[in-house]
């Protein structure tokens, strides 16, 4: 079986493109596009794949889908990620008499992970690992410091902050000078059990200071006091502690504390009295689409041919604040807003240096940090690098003096762009998928790259794909998601070629991928004679590089 895949650049094509935007079917845009319908033509395969930006102009969208002779499918990589990212596929296979037939793909199945699902866990102060050791199971938290070859990992604690009153008797100075941040009496985390009660413990400092519950809301409620802060009424992330169970708490939440979390139901349209019962029959009452919940929440309804029937509420990138600019105010471009982890990450995009200004290749993303309790909102890390934290409280954060709004519970956050191993995560490239490069490259690539399992999934309706063995032509191959993808679905495949320019993409694919033909600038297959290279051609070049390197030893 043959293959044809690709996605042409779509920096011309793209909404992004603010200057020189392609809107018609000419211009470099299309000549790449044209690239690949040539390859298509000459190289004939069984199936094809061709994808695209969502953003393209209706008339390049139509000429594209004239050319290929198949219609598109629009698939959003929420679906199977934590990512949005809508983009267009043609998918087609070749008949009998040489054109190509629509290949039917269906959306692929929520799988209903968010942000925070894909997250690293802890930070570490080592760029490398050591190799593990049989003695690494008896490494003590000295051994990690101190020794070398030793491997650890630091992990965050969201640490309750002072109160005011509570940073006054710390700062406090005592008789000889000294105030309560000097003294040794600081409780040792890695113990299992807080420090003794003690009569000063109403002052909450420094004698016990735990984990605290994470509020991020309040549900709607009728109470007789709108201005009363219930504790029946506080709504808690599920991600930290629970509230302290109350055995004589009346109403709601007060007993045990309500948290957060996706359910399963269905959008209706109710009538609504004054009195907040159901009124259906009213037909004086404005009838309203909503979400009820199922009984059983975890638990979806039967599927039907009624889209609403089923439906699950889960979180869509929370947009929570924005960074301010040099002049303080705040920002409203993509690299300044601040996304909260509990929803879904933005597009990735592929931006020079690893996302240009802040967060426009990533996003912004707002996560806790643990506070030093000293006032000083600053992490040194490693190399000297200083990282600032930022305080919440009162649904405003304190950035150079000055506060913004922002939708997060009271506490300490360090702003921070993805890394790169979570940046594979959303694009559903595995952990063990190796970058030989920079991370700047290495963000590039990823936001150039496809959500494999996307492809996967589109390739999954190629009939006898695992059936036969597979050979793959892959246009503007990047760091080859194709092959990822193929991987992912089991499929035997007996050559890969792959076109492309980008010296940093070809050595991370080979490094990945060390029998990918690499065969250059895809503007090659405009040549009368372009063929693809046969097996024997292939042995002889590299028995001759062999015998060239032996030769320079």
């Amino acid at each position: 079986m043959k293959i044809l895949i690709g996605g042409s650049p779509c920096t011309h094509w793209s909404i992004a493109q603010t200057k020189n935007r392609e809107t018609e079917a000419s211009g470099i845009g299309w000549e790449l596009f044209l690239n690949y319908r040539i390859a298509r033509d000459k190289y004939q395969p069984d199936f094809f794949l061709y994808e695209n930006n969502k953003s393209m102009s209706p008339a390049i969208r139509a000429q594209i889908t004239a050319e290929l002779g198949v219609e598109p499918v629009l698939i959003n990589s929420a679906l199977v990620s934590a990512q949005n990212r809508q983009r267009l596929y043609w998918a087609g296979r070749r008949n009998p008499d040489g054109t190509y037939s629509q290949v039917t793909v269906e959306q692929p199945v929520d799988r209903g992970i968010l942000l925070r699902d894909i997250l690293e866990s802890g930070v570490c102060w080592k760029e490398k690992g050591y190799a593990l050791l049989s003695t690494t199971g008896g490494t003590t938290a000295g051994d990690m410091v101190s020794r070398h070859q030793r491997n650890g990992a630091a992990e965050p604690v969201a640490i309750k902050p002072l109160t005011e009153k509570e940073m006054d008797y710390m700062v406090r100075e005592t008789k000889d000078g000294r105030n309560h941040f000097d003294f040794d009496y600081f409780h040792d985390a890695t113990q299992k059990k807080s420090a003794c009660v003690t009569a000063n413990t109403h002052k909450g400092v420094p004698y016990n200071v735990l984990v605290e519950p994470v509020r991020i809301g309040t549900i709607e409620n009728d109470a007789k006091n709108p201005d009363h802060d219930s504790q029946q009424y506080r709504v808690y992330s599920p991600d930290a502690k629970s509230v302290t169970l109350c055995g004589n708490g009346g109403g709601l939440g007060a007993k045990t504390g309500l948290y957060a979390a996706p359910v399963a139901g269905r959008v209706v349209g109710r009538r609504i009295n004054e009195q907040g019962h159901r009124d259906d029959y009213n037909e004086e009452i404005e009838r309203i689409q909503r979400f009820e919940v199922n009984e059983d929440p975890n638990k979806t309804n039967c599927l039907s041919t009624v889209e609403k029937d089923n439906m699950i509420a889960v979180p869509v990138p929370v947009r929570v604040g924005a960074m301010p600019n040099r002049d303080g105010e705040l920002g409203t471009s993509q690299s300044r807003r601040i996304y909260s982890t509990d929803g879904k990450s933005v597009s990735l995009q592929a931006r020079p240096n690893g996302g240009g200004a802040d967060g426009a290749a990533t996003g912004l993303y707002a996560v806790p940090v643990i506070p030093d309790g000293k006032g000083q909102f600053v992490i040194k890390a490693p190399g000297g690098k200083e990282i600032p934290v930022y305080e919440v409280r009162g649904g405003r954060i304190t950035i150079k003096g000055k506060t913004y709004p922002i939708k997060l519970a009271d506490g300490f956050y360090i702003i921070r762009k993805l890394t790169v191993t979570e940046c594979k995560r959303l694009q559903t490239v595995p952990d063990t998928y190796a970058f030989p490069v920079s991370d700047t490259q290495a963000y590039k690539m990823l936001g150039n790259g496809w959500t494999v399992d996307v492809i996967a999934h589109i390739m999954s309706h190629f009939t006898g794909l695992t059936e036969e063995p597979v050979e793959v032509l892959s246009m503007y191959d990047g760091m080859s998601c194709g092959h990822i993808a193929l991987d992912k679905l089991g499929a035997e495949i007996t050559a890969y070629y792959a076109t492309e320019i980008d010296k940093y993409a070809i050595q991370t694919t080979q490094n990945n991928f060390p029998d990918t033909v690499q065969l250059g600038d895809a503007f090659q297959v405009r040549a009368e004679d372009w063929h693809l290279p046969e097996l024997a051609e292939m042995e002889a070049a590299d028995s001759y590089k062999n015998t060239v390197k032996e030769n320079a030893q």
